[in-house]
């Protein structure tokens, strides 16, 4: 789509977490993504750090100091925010087509392993609640921001749980979702939003009057 994309300020921890994973949650940060007047939660870095601690995908004695980072070396803080959006994108790009069927594209995969590859430096295995991958590099720098997001992403592609991601049928919604139901229908969003305008609208195609 070739619109604008609208950004707002508002709290991103009002944003309903219907993705089942980090990096789909992170990929519908971006509302009503296929209307021209969709609206994108995240405006700086600092958006992306108050959503990550809501999250749970960092400490929050952590988002103190990255906050601190972050004005303190706003260029920096700036191009990390610009590759978390690239990220973002390439993250959607990649699940939608997966949701659809069809295979991620090649450059879409390319990026996303530009962006990963970097951010396993920082990562380490860790012996906390069993072993398992964690960021153990400075918990100062900005791009820990994006380890928690690519990792998520990398193991849901690499998981069979990659192949029950869908996008909400109201396609102007363009939000991303697990299917975890049993019979793998799960159609929208969420049935409070999506799925009960829906509803309406098939609703008031029947009563309408004839013209």
């Amino acid at each position: 789509m070739s619109s604008t994309l609208k950004k707002v300020r508002t709290s991103v921890g009002s944003l309903p977490l219907w993705g089942g994973e980090l990096c789909l949650d992170f990929a519908n940060t971006v509302d009503w993504r296929n209307r021209a007047d969709r609206k994108d939660f995240l405006a700086d870095l600092h958006d992306l750090i108050d959503w990550a601690v809501q999250l749970g995908a960092i400490p929050a004695d952590d988002a103190q100091c990255l906050s601190r980072n972050a004005k303190a070396f706003p260029s920096q803080a700036a191009a990390v925010f610009e590759q978390a959006i690239r990220l973002r994108e390439t993250v959607y790009r990649i699940f939608f087509l997966m949701g659809s069927g069809a295979p991620p594209q090649a450059k879409d995969m390319e990026e996303f392993n530009r962006i990963m590859s970097p951010l396993m430096a920082g990562a380490g295995l860790i012996s906390s609640d069993g072993v398992r991958w964690a960021w153990t590099g400075n918990p100062g720098a900005l791009e820990r921001l994006l380890w928690p997001i690519a990792w998520s992403a990398a193991n849901l592609l690499a998981s069979d749980l990659s192949s029950r991601v869908r996008e909400c049928a109201d396609h102007a919604c363009g939000w991303l979702f697990v299917d975890a139901s049993k019979n793998g229908k799960r159609q929208w969003c969420s049935m409070k939003g999506c799925g009960n305008r829906a509803k309406a609208r098939r609703h008031y195609q029947k009563v309408k009057p004839e013209d």
